[in-house]
């Protein structure tokens, strides 16, 4: 809380006084919760052969396979993007020697997910289709601007609630209408779902996937004319 002496109060007259003008300045937070609605599974194929056309070509038809799998689960193809593709040199080190293994190919997709029912059943699908990387499960709102302004609002109230209570402790009035309003933040809390990169197995039990929730929080700075006795 900061609390100053100002020049002239750019109000109307009800507020015009020969006393003279001070600004409050306080923080505001809003918080707002939201069941996620979508979700994005980042999952992949990964290769590993002594030639690196090898591992391409093996690569390559598994992660048509994946793709086809997806679509049949119900995916539109729009909703499955390619995030990355790399191809690299594999070293082992016995007694200390580097030593050439072969190459690693890796091809990750993200898949937009709307209907979190399915996200486990989508995951089973594509490591059953080839798929050997699962990395993340990221829980998202559809609509995550609502939700933002939602968060500010309330940020914005409780800022008033503080300068209220403020003013009230000290016997003061402060003008309703803020000097200014500064965003200050606006942070989401995203919780995922991580899966070991390594040794997905398929199965024909399908993987269980806990829907979580999103907070949003947003934090503004107020600044409100009072005056002193």
């Amino acid at each position: 809380m900061n609390i100053t002496g100002t020049g002239s109060v750019p109000y109307g007259s009800g507020f015009r006084s020969q006393k003279q003008p001070y600004t409050l300045e306080v923080t505001g937070k809003g918080e707002v919760t939201a069941e996620a609605d979508q979700a994005s599974i980042i999952l992949g194929v990964v290769t590993e052969e002594k030639e690196a056309e090898k591992a391409q070509r093996q690569n390559a038809i598994l992660s048509n396979q994946v793709i086809e799998a997806l679509i049949g689960a119900g995916i539109q193809k729009d909703d499955i993007q390619t995030i990355m593709y790399s191809i690299d040199q594999m070293y082992d080190y016995p007694d200390h020697q580097k030593v050439f293994r072969g190459y690693e190919v890796t091809h990750l997709f993200k898949v937009l997910v709307s209907d979190l029912s399915q996200a486990g059943e989508i995951i089973d699908r594509a490591t059953k289709s080839g798929a050997n990387r699962v990395q993340e499960v990221r829980f998202e709102v559809s609509q995550p601007d609502v939700h933002k302004q939602q968060a500010l609002k309330r940020a914005v109230i409780n800022a008033r609630k503080h300068a209220e209570t403020i003013a009230a402790a000290n016997q003061l009035t402060i003008h309703p209408v803020p000097l200014w309003i500064k965003e200050e933040s606006i942070e989401t809390v995203r919780p995922g779902y991580e899966h070991s990169p390594f040794g997905v197995v398929a199965s024909d039990v399908t993987t269980p996937i806990q829907i979580r929730e999103i907070k949003i929080t947003a934090r503004v700075r107020v600044q409100f004319t009072y005056y002193g006795y």
